[in-house]
């Protein structure tokens, strides 16, 4: 069930990517962000760092989407910091509209077995926490 939903997602990523694809007139790349969990709960100086670098080179690597696999937290984040710390790191790929327009980058979140409580809490700390 897992690896059909897996692929169903992978699909989903692609055919965004090819999308973009067509926007942008050419080759591009997609950055990936796997298993934050750690850096959520105990060095979220290093999630917002890679965030950060992916604004930071946008154009140097022609980045045009960031997807994360999931596990933004730990133990469901049990900690409420947990979520507000993935949720700094993630604004960063958010931008500021009003003094950088050019730096915002779309981007895609998958919620990891880290994320949920149990197998069919399907939003967890998600929607209270993330602000998407």
């Amino acid at each position: 069930m897992v690896n059909c939903m897996m692929k169903s997602l992978w699909c989903y990523v692609i055919m965004a990517a090819l999308v973009c694809a067509g926007a942008v007139g050419g080759p591009f790349r997609i950055a990936v962000l796997p298993d934050t969990q750690y850096y959520s709960k105990s060095y979220p100086e290093i999630f917002e760092t890679q965030t950060q670098w992916i604004v930071n080179n946008l154009d140097t690597y022609n980045i045009r989407f960031v997807t994360h696999l999931g596990d933004l937290v730990n133990n469901n984040g049990d900690d409420p910091a947990q979520w507000l710390n993935a949720n700094a790191a993630i604004s960063i790929l958010d931008g500021d509209p009003a003094l950088y327009p050019e730096k915002h980058v779309p981007y895609s979140i998958c919620l990891g077995n880290h994320d949920l409580t149990v197998a069919s809490d399907k939003y967890s700390g998600f929607g209270e926490y993330l602000y998407l």
